[in-house]
């Protein structure tokens, strides 16, 4: 058994198990258990609220979501 070992949202790290069931609606994983990308609108929003992004760079997601939009 290797040193890292994953079963769909628990992984097992050096005997310890850390379990992202509670973040699995605002986040997607890779099969290693690595954030991948955002599953809710939500986390950005905190983000930005919190001061976590800073207003440059809530601008260029802004500016991002207006050109995919724009798109369609």
């Amino acid at each position: 058994m290797s040193l890292f070992t994953l079963r769909k949202d628990i992984q097992t790290l050096g005997g310890y198990r850390i379990c992202n069931r509670a973040d699995r609606n605002y986040w997607v994983y890779d099969e290693r258990g690595r954030v991948v990308g955002v599953a809710s609108a939500k986390v950005i929003e905190r983000s930005i609220e919190k001061g976590y992004i800073n207003e440059e760079e809530a601008r260029r997601i802004l500016e991002y979501l207006e050109r995919r939009f724009r798109r369609r």
